[in-house]
């Protein structure tokens, strides 16, 4: 993998035996503070924690990209955190003084900051901890409300029957009390056994409290010069009656509203990728179902060679925000999304990732996600609207999203599934 210039000299590391990333994450902010900026994230085996801070970045506005863009290619070691959704959103990102990251069993320790003086010695210095996490993967026995769309709703099929957009995502929030709060380790034990083919992730919110969850849409992921993204669009739930489970996942696979609101997705990002020069690759047969524990979606995974003058930060301001948060044309429908929501989206559906020292890195869209800030929770959720769109299916789909995550941020304890 090529490096960024000008090419700066990685730290040595210590490479330490891999075992529960979450309690590693845990005893490494036990260690270097509580208060110290963290992130965590963690795709099945691959794992990357990030602990403290050399250095902050905070920004917003239209140049946000290409500001982070220059800043990591003028520095050594990882930036951890995320952009904004718009340009009013703040974005934030941090060089951190210690990361762990690897896969399985093979982890590497590395102290960027060089007055935390040895990496093994740090690691032999980590306290112990368990993490008492022993729920299951169940429907959390709690009813949500419908969220106050109807009207916005109703608005964004006007806008699309009148031909002035394709395509509208309309989200919404839901706060609830916290009460009693988990420690921020079981929720994200929580999560990783609940979505182990998600993207789980935490770090801090630039207003204060931890921003989490559990995502299931990689925006872009950068490795050895090749560039992987995914269209994800549709969405049915899943039901432990495997009949029932089957004809769920046929019926999103065969429906006109939700394969056309799939396309839509999949050419936008075809397109964005053209636009910078990039001839994506396709699969065969598309698109395929994309089965999570308490949802499903229709997936096409899109891959290609990345240029050598391309940096993973030109990928992310190209593909966001993709037409499966924001919508078509894409300008218009951002354009519309400040009158028909009710909130500022701050890092809901936003691009939050990490770049490498080596020019790696990934980014995913960060939805299935909470915004923790005791005694408060705020879950957020969006629906995609085409033509064809039915007011009430869209409110119950939200709905259900937002539940998705709350046995873990509970804390439940759940046997019965429904």
């Amino acid at each position: 993998m090529r490096s960024p210039s000008p090419f700066l000299p990685l730290p040595p590391s210590y490479p330490c035996l891999g075992g529960d990333p979450v309690a590693a994450y845990v005893a490494l902010r036990q260690r270097l503070g509580l208060d110290q900026p963290h992130f965590f994230w963690a795709q099945g085996s691959r794992v990357l924690i990030g602990v403290g801070a050399r250095r902050h970045w905070h920004s917003h506005g239209p140049e946000r990209f290409q500001h982070l863009r220059q800043l990591s290619r003028s520095t050594n070691g990882f930036w951890l955190g995320s952009f904004g959704f718009s340009d009013r959103d703040p974005s934030y990102f941090f060089n951190p003084q210690v990361t762990l990251h690897g896969q399985g069993s093979a982890w590497h320790l590395t102290c960027w900051d060089p007055d935390l003086g040895d990496p093994a010695d740090l690691w032999a210095s980590l306290p112990p901890v368990k993490i008492p996490w022993q729920g299951s993967p169940a429907a959390l026995p709690v009813q949500l409300p419908a969220p106050p769309l109807q009207g916005a709703l109703e608005r964004a099929l006007g806008l699309i029957h009148q031909g002035s957009l394709e395509k509208i995502v309309l989200a919404a929030p839901y706060e609830m009390d916290w009460h009693p709060s988990p420690e921020v380790g079981v929720i994200v034990q929580g999560l990783r056994q609940m979505y182990p083919d998600c993207t789980v992730f935490a770090c801090q919110h630039p207003q204060g409290g931890i921003f989490l969850g559990a995502s299931p849409e990689t925006l872009v992921r950068l490795e050895q010069g090749r560039l992987f993204t995914i269209a994800l669009a549709g969405s049915r739930p899943r039901h432990r009656d495997p009949d029932q489970d089957w004809r769920l996942g046929q019926g999103l696979l065969e429906s006109t509203k939700d394969r056309y609101e799939q396309h839509l997705v999949t050419e936008s990002i075809v397109s964005a990728l053209h636009s910078l020069g990039i001839s994506p690759q396709l699969p065969d047969h598309y698109p395929t179902l994309r089965q999570l524990c308490h949802i499903q979606h229709l997936q096409t995974p899109i891959h290609a060679r990345m240029p050598d003058h391309l940096h993973l930060v030109d990928l992310v301001a190209a593909l966001h925000p993709t037409a499966a948060v924001a919508g078509l044309p894409r300008e218009r429908a951002c354009a519309y999304l400040p009158y028909l929501e009710s909130f500022q989206r701050g890092f809901y559906a936003a691009p939050l990732g990490w770049l490498g020292p080596q020019g790696e890195g990934e980014f995913i869209v960060a939805i299935r996600c909470a915004w923790l800030r005791p005694p408060r929770i705020t879950l957020y959720a969006g629906a995609g609207i085409v033509a064809g769109s039915q007011i009430e299916r869209e409110l119950a789909e939200i709905t259900w999203k937002w539940q998705a995550l709350l046995p873990a941020l509970l804390g439940f304890h759940l046997s019965q599934a429904p």
